[in-house]
């Protein structure tokens, strides 16, 4: 058979998917013609393709010294060390066919997965960069610099590149919707790392109450009815009122199970932000009432717990504390340094960081709003009634023009800024 026939059937056997068909015919044109141009090379691709690695590399060697100014060998050279996952061999190779042929297009995108794999994500984002300069309709390397900007959590420039993937590719829909819940649940995942740690888990996962039966979550913030707000949520979700004396930390471990393990509820807990379909909610109060109310139940009566000490206060009964010196002293701690009690909502709710809420009530709405919520979360429910709960409190709001002045005004106004910006109270003293 003449070399062109070999050559045909050669081709033949490749798009009907026999290699060991092709190899015969190539392994024929190199016995009658042992110096053919095109061989070795074509031999070593089809020995790749049947795992014949060893065979490969040797007629690949002898190709890349017979034809120095081709880059074919070197090529697949570098390829077949990509296939048995010798990472550090396969980059060996592909810098040294890029240092002979600078910019060969078909080794950059190749190269810049080897430097991914092996953590060089900074040279492979650059070599990316130019992959996809070179071929503008070549999405794996676009794909492969939104998964860079994931690993290495930058969530902005991983939305633009999940954007412009969009804009480029509209048409490839099922990607676009993977890489977007990717980047939510990385987000998310991040997030709740930064927020929450298996060491501060035991004293902050009172801030968040949530059910499956019911599919709600709620986060609490001291002096903001929270009592009423567990009482009712009780009711609703047991189907009775609580009994005497329940606190409302036990009310709403009754229904949140808050006393399981930490390592499971932390799992329910990235589990719900992650997919989204509870319903979320809280309360806010007005930062004027809401500090002044946490200053005259836990500054001015004596407690088990000593709120004073912390903030460097005079103990109980020993000399007069004013809301001007607690407001002095509370401006200089750290938020998370805080009690609750006197910590920013926006700082409690995590919103800065965490979550956003479907839904967030007003104290100064508080029938209304807690009537929706509980509607919300049970329509069919006849226990909506709320169950008003009045054991802290201290009337703040009817006592504003006593203890503010221009001073306590101003400090609180600076203290809890996000606060009056987020939730939207005006700085004025509210008027009742």
């Amino acid at each position: 058979m003449i070399i062109d026939e070999l050559i045909q059937s050669g081709k033949s056997a490749i798009e009907n998917g026999d290699w060991n068909g092709a190899h015969q015919s190539w392994v024929n044109i190199l016995k009658q013609e042992p110096n053919h141009e095109w061989a070795k090379v074509k031999l070593g691709k089809i020995l790749m393709e049947l795992n014949r690695f060893e065979e490969a590399e040797e007629l690949l060697i002898e190709d890349a010294e017979q034809y120095p100014n081709r880059p074919y060998a070197l090529l697949h050279l570098a390829k077949i060390a990509q296939l048995q996952g010798c990472w550090p061999v396969a980059k060996n190779r592909w810098e040294r066919l890029l240092s002979r042929f600078p910019n060969y297009e078909w080794a950059l995108q190749p190269y810049a997965n080897t430097l991914k794999q092996l953590g060089e994500l900074n040279k492979a984002e650059r070599f990316y960069h130019m992959d996809v300069a070179l071929h503008p309709a070549h999405f794996p390397s676009q794909l492969a610099l939104i998964e860079i900007a994931l690993k290495k959590e930058q969530f902005q420039l991983s939305r633009q590149r999940i954007e412009q993937f969009v804009k480029n590719y509209p048409n490839k829909r099922s990607l676009v919707r993977e890489y977007k819940a990717r980047l939510q649940k990385v987000e998310t995942e991040t997030k709740l790392e930064d927020y929450i740690n298996i060491n501060s888990w035991e004293k902050s996962k009172w801030r968040f109450r949530f059910t499956d039966q019911h599919r709600f979550l709620y986060s609490p913030v001291p002096k903001v009815a929270s009592s009423t707000l567990a009482k009712s949520l009780y009711k609703l979700t047991q189907g009775k009122r609580p009994p005497k004396g329940t606190t409302s930390k036990e009310a709403s471990n009754v229904f949140a199970n808050q006393d399981a393990p930490n390592d499971v509820l932390i799992c329910q807990f990235k589990s719900i932000l992650i997919r989204g379909d509870y319903f979320t909610f809280s309360f806010v109060r007005n930062p004027y009432t809401r500090i002044l109310s946490a200053f005259l139940d836990k500054i001015l009566k004596a407690h088990q717990i000593d709120y004073r000490s912390p903030l460097n206060l005079h103990p109980v009964g020993k000399e007069e504390v004013t809301f001007l010196d607690f407001l002095q002293q509370v401006q200089h701690v750290d938020f998370s340094r805080l009690d609750p009690h006197f910590r920013p909502q926006w700082h409690l709710l995590g919103s800065d960081k965490l979550m956003k809420f479907g839904f967030i009530g007003r104290f100064e709405n508080l029938e209304e709003d807690l009537q929706f919520t509980l509607g919300r979360i049970n329509k069919n429910s006849t226990n909506k009634k709320i169950i008003s709960k009045r054991s802290h409190a201290t009337n703040a709001a009817e006592k504003l023009k006593q203890y503010y002045g221009a001073e306590e005004q101003a400090l609180v106004a600076k203290i809890y800024a996000d606060d009056f910006k987020y939730f939207g109270y005006g700085l004025a003293l509210p008027t009742f």
